[in-house]
């Protein structure tokens, strides 16, 4: 995500970059690539502070739980956290179940499932399938 941003935006644009990733592989990477310290942590164990916008890429795509309610449940419950920390805007993937080979261990849902619940909570919500068959990505605006 951060050579994703500093592609796109001037290094002084990018005011406070903040990463964590539940793979210390990743971690590594992204020392030697780019000098970030990211923690390798989990998100639910993350103090993560308030923040204008909150990217959460590729948190949600492993099944966390037995059931679909349950990880249902807990995506929500994770969102309503990124979006109290967000100021502005709580972005996020998910994994789209339409047209697509399912893989096990893996939480696919439905982005009319997702639009639905999101707009009679936050009423301010985008969803864009636009770069894969595979994912689609949700925004949620804090309009002041």
């Amino acid at each position: 995500m951060y050579g994703f941003l500093t592609e796109l935006y001037p290094q002084d644009e990018i005011l406070g970059y903040r990463g964590i990733d539940h793979n210390p592989i990743m971690c590594n990477l992204a020392k030697e690539k780019y000098g970030l310290d990211i923690q390798p942590i989990s998100f639910e164990n993350a103090e993560l502070p308030v923040s204008d916008w909150i990217i959460a890429s590729g948190f949600f795509t492993q099944r966390r739980y037995e059931t679909e309610d349950d990880d249902l449940r807990k995506l929500f419950d994770d969102i309503d956290t990124l979006y109290n920390l967000s100021t502005q805007v709580v972005s996020f993937n998910l994994l789209n179940p339409i047209n697509t080979n399912h893989h096990d261990g893996f939480f696919y849902v439905h982005p009319g499932l997702v639009m639905d619940m999101l707009i009679e909570k936050y009423q301010f919500v985008n969803i864009r399938c636009n770069y894969s068959k595979d994912v689609y990505t949700v925004l949620i605006y804090k309009l002041q």
